[in-house]
């Protein structure tokens, strides 16, 4: 199989279940009702996919009598969905403006909608949705007519600052004890506030192990966002839903590295991201 239509069967696998199951764990699908959601895809890549689900505990399967009966999203399926959703919807909210640009740029009252409709057929969510959020979130396009939209200023201006960025997957991480440690190509900066050196040290550590890893770019790009997250939930107050999703974060991240192979060199620094958010090993 095709290492791309393995990658985008694994984002509408994800996407599937999280619908089926209204985003929640432990709701379990029938099979036969979740393999008629993806009529599109091959056998083949259904089975693979339920192994490394299943390898990366996002999914749990109940069998009997040797045959295969529901599918359910464990707790770190759901948080993977929720990754999968957040960055598709990023990816398409930028490939709207960028059709906007393209096919409005000529006129100035811009594209018809409907004319923007035909020639996004494919998106996640409806077209509205991007829309909104482009003109009154960001301000990036303006509506001349009512039925047109058209690249605001400052919609033009974030395009063609970003053809001389690198489009891949990087980020700084600051530690606040000396220069920020960066990884990739692009400026993405989190600040880290908190005031725990172990912690610190210990995410920029397992972010190089990961880094150095021989994981598949997917995979690494899940760990990555991982370690990311944690490092926001520690600029925050430690609630009990803060120190709930930190815990199944550490547990997503532990089953990606674990499953690569790395259990031996991310144990010591478990440990530090436990503590930070005073979770009992």
């Amino acid at each position: 199989m095709k290492k791309q239509s393995f990658e985008e069967f694994e984002k509408v696998y994800l996407l599937t279940l999280h619908r089926l199951t209204n985003g929640r764990s432990y709701v379990p699908i029938n099979t036969l009702e979740f393999g008629f959601a993806l009529p599109e895809f091959s056998l083949e890549h259904k089975i693979e996919m339920d192994r490394l689900a299943k390898k990366r505990k996002w999914i749990e399967l109940s069998m009997e009598a040797g045959l295969l009966l529901n599918v359910s999203l464990l707790p770190a399926g759901v948080i993977a969905a929720e990754k999968v959703m957040a960055k598709t919807y990023a990816e398409e909210e930028l490939l709207v403006l960028q059709k906007i640009h393209e096919l409005g740029s000529d006129s100035w009252a811009g594209v018809l909608l409907g004319d923007l409709q035909k020639a996004l057929p494919d998106l996640t969510y409806p077209l509205r949705e991007y829309l909104i959020e482009l003109e009154d979130g960001k301000g990036f396009i303006d509506s001349p007519t009512g039925e047109t939209v058209k690249a605001s200023k400052k919609g033009v201006q974030f395009l063609e600052g970003r053809t001389n960025r690198d489009s891949g997957f990087s980020f700084n991480i600051n530690t606040g004890h000396g220069s920020p440690v960066t990884f990739g190509d692009q400026n993405t900066i989190i600040s880290n506030t908190n005031l725990n050196p172990e912690f610190d040290k210990a995410l920029v550590s397992l972010v190089e192990i990961i880094k150095a890893s021989s994981m598949p770019a997917h995979e690494m790009r899940l760990a990555l966002d991982d370690l990311v997250d944690l490092q926001k939930l520690a600029n925050v107050e430690k609630s009990p839903g803060i120190i709930a999703r930190a815990t199944k974060i550490i547990e997503s991240f532990k089953v990606l590295a674990e499953a690569a192979g790395l259990a031996a060199q991310i144990g010591p620094y478990i440990p530090h991201l436990l503590s930070a958010f005073r979770i009992q090993s």
